[in-house]
């Protein structure tokens, strides 16, 4: 049996972690990890969204609460423009909720939330979750 000598190993060891790195997949490709259904709804939805004066209560023909899942809201129109899908999988870009939280031109009615445009981490998470759904 050979047998190697501890700063032998240790230098080996030391050139694989510098040649391969220690940094988590998303750092190294510039993007962020994907973000799931539930992350947004409970992360996002619900807490900007989803309490009783907005859409906890309906409002704007749209209710977000608790349990609600993906497929139902791949189901969802938005009531401003009859036809038109809130969520287009695969495809944050052309989603009507996405325009609607980033106050794209092309959207009826106010950005929401209505106080304001919601946090940049918010949206991202809604576009990370949108882009990677596959059907």
């Amino acid at each position: 049996m050979t047998r190697f000598q501890l700063p032998t190993v240790l230098s080996a060891a030391a050139i694989c972690v510098a040649v391969t790195g220690c940094k988590d997949k998303t750092e190294d490709t510039g993007t962020e990890p994907t973000v799931t259904y539930e992350e947004v709804l409970n992360d996002v939805l619900i807490p900007s969204c989803g309490f009783n004066a907005c859409h906890g209560e309906g409002e704007g023909f749209l209710t977000i609460a608790e349990g609600q899942t993906e497929a139902e809201w791949l189901t969802f129109e938005s009531s401003a423009v009859p036809g038109t899908m809130l969520i287009e999988a695969g495809s944050a870009s052309t989603s009507y909720l996405v325009k609607k939280i980033e106050g794209a031109s092309d959207i009826e009615g106010d950005v929401m939330p209505p106080s304001g445009k919601m946090d940049q981490s918010r949206i991202n998470k809604v576009r990370s979750w949108i882009d990677n759904i596959e059907e």
